[in-house]
């Protein structure tokens, strides 16, 4: 499918691919597009689209809690086109900037998991090697994404840039 990022700073043309959720399409591609989570939980994400053009993989994410669906309000991180469309993005991003980051495949193993507190754990994760990590806004946390065609992935964001070494010890909470 083919779909528009638009807002008033510009717009840019993205190939979505079947199954491909609007976020993910966007940030393979390097449109910086809003996110935190993209779990379906923080709304960070909301953005428009024209009704019917997009559907949601998961209607009750917490994140969609209070979305204005008949105004087109939907999580890019959960929905997926049924057609061409066109997303109205908010805020003051340039969506005609390539973020420069794009996303960077590892396989690695999560080790010594170890349960904390009941909603923080620790674990080693593996890598077979270094990887650099940069990614927008001032929090620092974790987020688990989960993709039913893709297994399990761990999504990190921080304030500044930082260099993940193998077996590098990561705090997880959920």
């Amino acid at each position: 499918m083919n779909v528009t990022f638009l807002n008033k700073q510009g717009r840019v043309n993205i190939e979505c691919r079947e199954g491909e959720t609007l976020l993910q399409a966007g940030l393979r591609q390097g449109v910086p597009l809003p996110y935190s989570c993209g779990a379906g939980v923080c709304s960070t994400c909301i953005a428009r689209s024209k009704p019917g053009t997009v559907t949601s993989m998961w209607p009750q994410a917490p994140g969609a809690q209070n979305l204005n669906t008949a105004k087109g309000e939907c999580l890019l991180c959960q929905c997926v086109p049924v057609s061409n469309c066109e997303i109205l993005v908010p805020g003051k991003v340039v969506l005609t900037e390539n973020s420069g980051m794009l996303p960077q495949h590892q396989f690695g193993q999560l080790v010594n998991l170890e349960v904390v507190a009941p909603s923080v754990a620790t674990f080693e994760l593996e890598l077979d090697q270094s990887i650099t990590c940069r990614a927008g806004g001032s929090q620092k946390h974790y987020s688990t994404i989960n993709s039913k065609q893709r297994g399990s992935m761990c999504s990190v964001q921080w304030e500044k840039q930082l260099l993940i070494q193998p077996k590098k010890e990561i705090s997880l909470v959920w």
